[in-house]
């Protein structure tokens, strides 16, 4: 016999029916998982952080460090409205940090403390330096803020802007020229002196110019020739490791190249295995060769990244999502990395 079941046939509800609970209007809903980290490697207009009230919170990984750990940022803001934005490298004396630009404003991710800056500029920078404050033109050494500026490339437009605690501001742009190897424009930290220039490199030619920038005249000077990209050299060897001759100028930029990649465990399996990786090369330059102190590398089609420096203190490792949640949460995998010799052209 088939028997039915309590308030079956009836819309009346069953005296054992649970009634439906009342949402809790001060309870918060969960927070957001927390959004991807920010490296060298992000690409244009992603999402930079995240909104969180009135602050601004962000994850990031210092570039070209092998042992650079997730670092969280939290900093206040006036009135964010759009995330999405670019990253651009900052070669100082310390190493590399990372300037984020959205939505009219700038942060710089770095070992000083991060706060929210206004950017007027509204070309696309593509590269920047540190250095220190008193050569800011127009400004007397005795009214030069304590902190370092900031100066941008605008590699489209050929400008070069000056980011400053409370302003940004062109400053010097230079002459279009024809370029039929269309080549590419950087910009360099001097090392054995104070002072920036403008690079000029081309991977189908091979040839690499600096153009010293003088900014008390606000005038870059002509292109000097530095070493070919065919000079490429582990930054470890004797030949980068020694001192160049007083006088000579030295450069510190970073290069955007395609690298052939094969990246190997200690067992001897392939990890990763690349033709023409896009890839950014810190290299220290000067007349007579271009030595690599470090790479970023971004497998393409993969989550994985590859960090190596070159010198005495040499690294490598490769950083992965270790959990499908969360995207600060990374696996680390140290490795041996050696530059080859660059083939000869």
């Amino acid at each position: 016999m088939l028997r039915q079941g309590p308030g079956a046939g009836s819309s009346s509800p069953s005296p054992s029916t649970p009634k439906s609970a009342k949402p809790n209007p001060g309870k918060k809903p969960p927070p957001p998982p927390p959004a991807d980290p920010i490296t060298l490697r992000t690409k244009p207009r992603s999402a930079l952080g995240q909104l969180n009230e009135k602050s601004w919170v962000a994850d990031y990984v210092a570039p070209f460090d092998p042992a650079a750990p997730v670092k969280h940022v939290t900093t206040p803001h006036n009135d964010i409205k759009a995330l999405n934005g670019t990253v651009i490298p900052v070669v100082g004396d310390r190493g590399v940090d990372l300037l984020v630009t959205w939505d009219k404003n700038r942060a710089l991710l770095g070992p000083a403390s991060t706060s929210i800056a206004p950017l007027e500029f509204r070309g696309r920078l593509a590269a920047a330096v540190l250095l220190p404050s008193w050569s800011a033109p127009g400004v007397a050494a005795s009214r030069a803020p304590a902190a370092p500026m900031v100066v941008g490339l605008d590699e489209e437009r050929r400008h070069l802007v000056l980011l400053q605690s409370d302003a940004s501001r062109g400053i010097i742009t230079t002459a279009r020229v024809p370029d039929p190897t269309r080549g590419h424009f950087t910009l360099a930290r001097r090392v054995d002196a104070p002072g920036a220039a403008l690079i000029w490199y081309s991977t189908t030619s091979g040839d690499v110019f600096a153009a010293p920038v003088d900014f008390g005249r606000a005038e870059v000077s002509a292109l000097v020739p530095l070493a070919r990209l065919t000079t490429l050299t582990d930054g470890g060897l004797p030949a980068c490791t020694a001192k160049p001759d007083a006088g000579t100028p030295v450069y510190d930029f970073i290069l955007d190249l395609g690298l052939s990649l094969k990246v190997h465990a200690r067992s001897g399996k392939t990890l990763l295995t690349e033709g023409a990786s896009p890839s950014s090369v810190l290299v220290r330059a000067s007349g007579a060769r271009l030595c690599v102190t470090g790479v970023e590398v971004r497998g393409s089609g993969r989550p994985v990244d590859l960090t190596a420096t070159f010198g005495k203190k040499g690294a490598a490792v490769t950083r992965f999502r270790a959990s499908p949640e969360d995207p600060t949460k990374l696996a680390v995998e140290k490795l041996s990395c050696i530059l080859k010799e660059p083939e000869s052209r």
